[in-house]
């Protein structure tokens, strides 16, 4: 099997050179093919390389790797963008999925199951942190019981404020 063809996006050189080592063990499986520095770098790169995945950072200064997946996605709807961050909170992840990513993983991600998740972006899976799933179902399943975000103070039905923690 040909390895997947991979375009790193992040606008710390240090985190693109710590990722291209992390993954560096996993070639026949994965490979880097190209970088940008920032996402206003990136759209000439994944133009010009035509990667099956960019892996991208959530928030980088400037474009936000959310504002990036959805230029690359509206220019091309087929194409796999995986975003990467530090943020384990559901309203990224909610947000990411709005944009069209195929994935969304946290920084903490072993290489070997970084490189398990993008096999299954690349096979039409949204892969998601699995403790940030769970956490974002069960928000989900209180947003369609009208409730709101945790921690969240709304009036009830009946005129009462009511607060989730």
């Amino acid at each position: 099997m040909t390895p997947l063809r991979i375009v790193l996006v992040d606008d710390h050189e240090m985190v693109v050179a710590g990722l291209k080592a992390m993954l560096a063990p996993f070639r026949g499986r994965v490979r880097v093919v190209g970088e940008a520095i920032g996402a206003e770098h990136a759209m000439p790169v994944v133009a010009g390389l035509a990667p099956d995945i960019v892996l991208c950072d959530v928030r980088m200064q400037g474009a936000s790797g959310l504002d990036l997946c959805r230029a690359l996605r509206e220019r091309d709807p087929e194409r796999k963008v995986v975003l990467l961050s530090v943020y384990d909170d559901e309203q990224y992840l909610f947000q990411a999925l709005r944009a069209g990513a195929s994935g969304y993983l946290l920084k903490k991600i072993s290489g070997e199951e970084l490189v398990r998740q993008l096999e299954l972006a690349h096979s039409g899976v949204t892969v998601i942190d699995a403790a940030l799933a769970g956490r974002a179902i069960d928000t989900a399943a209180r947003l369609q019981s009208d409730e709101f975000w945790p921690g969240a103070v709304t009036a009830s039905r009946t005129g009462r404020a009511r607060c989730w923690r």
